[in-house]
């Protein structure tokens, strides 16, 4: 869903923006970059959602679920360290029934939660993959579909050529029987 300004019904700046953004080349640097700019966006607003009350990593699986999803798996897995790190720094829990040894209940949850946002970034690079393979495979398509009209077009020059030279001969053993 595109969100278009109701005035003049294209694209808001900010969507049109993001479109420019995401045509660009998707260099190592800027793959990187982006990885690294969403995981910093995802640190000040969980801690606008924990000033609430509300203790979630949401945001910091979309944010490594985004930099799967443009980057590859090298840009995920830099999200997914920079938000192990962020969680561990700024929201560090006493998780309950981890008073044994210290730091082993929040090394399970840390633990937890790579797993969880690297099966999330495998997901996402292997459907960005697939849509890519899809994409190239629908252009390749694309051209054999003109190719098909061009060779069609073809077969009904000849097939009109050929009825005008079969009604040609008809007419010329017509006037030889006659």
């Amino acid at each position: 869903m595109t969100v278009v300004s109701p005035v003049s019904g294209r694209p808001t700046p900010g969507v049109a923006w993001v479109r420019a953004l995401l045509q660009r080349e998707r260099t190592v640097r800027r793959r990187y970059g982006v990885a690294v700019v969403i995981t910093a966006l995802a640190v000040p607003s969980a801690l606008a959602i924990d000033a609430l009350h509300v203790h979630t990593n949401l945001l910091f699986v979309a944010a490594i679920a985004i930099a799967a999803w443009y980057g590859g798996r090298g840009p995920g897995l830099l999200s997914s360290v920079l938000s192990l790190f962020a969680i561990a720094y700024f929201f560090p829990r006493e998780i309950p029934g981890g008073e044994g040894v210290p730091g082993v209940a929040e090394a399970a949850y840390l633990a937890a939660f790579l797993f969880v946002a690297s099966i999330i970034g495998a997901t996402t690079e292997s459907l960005r993959f697939a849509r890519a393979q899809a994409v190239g495979r629908a252009e390749e398509l694309e051209e054999l579909n003109v190719e098909l009209e061009q060779q069609m077009e073809e077969v009904q020059t000849l097939s009109e050529h050929l009825q005008e030279s079969n009604d040609a001969l008809a007419k010329a053993v017509g006037l030889q029987t006659a």
